[in-house]
């Protein structure tokens, strides 16, 4: 989709981009947005400490965009820190073993080639609460867009066997792994 967008785009036409956008955000029709991303901000700002020296903000921008010349946006490297830099609440996370005594039976839906969720992140969970695990063998960044709907980013076509799976593994309390279709 984001290639047709960038297609329409050199054509003088935005309306994919701006779905895509529109999707990406949140947006309804009325033209609210949902809280999503302020919620991811909030969770980023409470798990990780904060950079707040300019000097050490300057440096993660110099090694970013070495490493991602892509991200440079014709500025070079800034000293500006980000909203966690101002969050009004210190970070409350610290690596540890979850302590859940009591917890009910719970699925843990990993994928292999997500690169914001580390397959062995979920595999780790999952020993950890005593859960399930589903693997999902995906490329690229999985997306939640409702209660228990996964949606592989650039393949929405992919839900259908991913909540297959969900069903089956939930139903059997097997392991299973979602199909590619």
């Amino acid at each position: 989709m984001r290639s047709r967008g960038l297609e329409e785009l050199a054509g003088g036409k935005g309306q994919m981009l701006m779905r895509l956008a529109d999707a990406y955000y949140g947006r309804s029709g009325s033209g609210t947005y949902s809280s999503l991303i302020d919620a991811l901000q909030a969770v980023r700002c409470v798990d990780d400490k904060a950079i707040t020296d300019p000097a050490v903000a300057l440096e993660l921008s110099r090694r970013t965009l070495a490493a991602a010349p892509f991200e440079d946006d014709g500025r070079g490297p800034s000293a500006a820190r980000d909203a966690c830099a101002f969050w009004p609440a210190p970070p409350t996370s610290a690596a540890h073993r979850p302590n859940v005594a009591g917890l009910p039976q719970v699925l843990v839906v990993s994928t292999t080639g997500d690169p914001a969720t580390p397959y062995q992140a979920g595999v780790e969970l999952a020993k950890a609460l005593g859960a399930r695990l589903l693997s999902v063998p995906v490329r690229g960044l999985m997306r939640c867009i409702g209660p228990a709907q996964l949606i592989p980013a650039e393949s929405a076509g992919r839900a259908g066997s991913v909540h297959r799976a969900v069903r089956r593994h939930l139903r059997s309390g097997r392991r299973h792994t979602a199909r590619r279709s």
